[in-house]
């Protein structure tokens, strides 16, 4: 296995797919992940101040910045892609605002960042970092009182069956949607490695233990207000397999820090 950080395989990995990104990703184009991800933007924003400090945490070509942009807000995107922050830029741009971006890995900007957020989004990100778990107790630390987090579009850990399903789902996203990047796939796996995708998105097959991850939250001192998980897959036919055997493919997770008194702020 190669010993690129997860930092540098998403670097790598978004260097070749950023122009492709907004059209073939199933966060951006498809109805139902949009509107997944509205519903979740519109719960948490009646809960928080006007002029809400917003940070779309490994934000890459701003999906969630681009939301959040249509009800006012003005978020902070971090990520450690050049490509996809200046496709961001591109978007922001044409639309008429002006996007504040910052190029670090999150962990860094976390760590040395002071601002206390009023939200702090991870669309799409939790499978690509080293550490999930270490992110958002980090997170956790920089919401200010009654701010809140939230994640989406994160795969829950996989049994036999549901890593297979995954596995079907993406190689008919990468012969349909990517097929330049089969080739390079192909030769990598023929020769025992990893392609660059597989090490960006670290935990997309395996998954990620989204009961702990929130009780990783409890602990920081979050309030959780919405832990959801849901059946969903790229095509249809993957999708009919997740309902008919009742497995959930993917969560999110909303959750509140609390005031100082030990209540979270109404």
């Amino acid at each position: 296995m190669s010993e690129r950080s997860a930092a540098e395989a998403n670097r790598r990995f978004y260097a070749g797919t950023a122009e492709t990104y907004d059209a073939t990703e199933d966060c951006v184009v498809d109805p139902r992940q949009q509107a997944r991800l509205r519903g979740l933007v519109e719960h948490a924003l009646p809960l928080l101040p006007p002029n809400i400090r917003a940070l779309d945490a490994c934000g890459g070509s701003g999906n969630a910045t681009m939301l959040l942009a249509e009800h006012g807000a003005r978020p902070v995107t971090v990520d450690v892609s050049p490509d996809m922050l200046a496709l961001l830029e591109r978007k922001a741009r044409a639309v008429g605002f002006e996007p504040d971006t910052r190029l670090a890995p999150i962990e860094d900007f976390l760590r040395e960042d002071e601002t206390a957020w009023d939200l702090i989004m991870f669309s799409s990100a939790l499978h690509h970092l080293e550490d999930p778990g270490a992110v958002l107790e980090l997170a956790a630390t920089r919401l200010a009182p009654g701010g809140i987090l939230v994640t989406v579009f994160d795969p829950v850990l996989a049994d036999r069956t549901l890593g297979r399903l995954r596995r079907v789902d993406y190689a008919l996203h990468v012969a349909l949607r990517t097929p330049r990047r089969l080739p390079s796939i192909l030769r990598r796996r023929a020769s025992g490695g990893e392609s660059v995708g597989a090490e960006a998105e670290r935990h997309a097959l395996t998954g990620l233990d989204d009961e702990a991850l929130a009780a990783r939250l409890e602990a920081a001192g979050l309030e959780i207000l919405g832990h959801g998980r849901y059946m969903d897959a790229r095509y249809a036919v993957t999708r009919a397999l997740l309902r008919a055997l009742r497995t959930p493919s993917g969560f999110s997770l909303v959750a509140r820090r609390y005031d100082a008194t030990g209540a979270s702020e109404k």
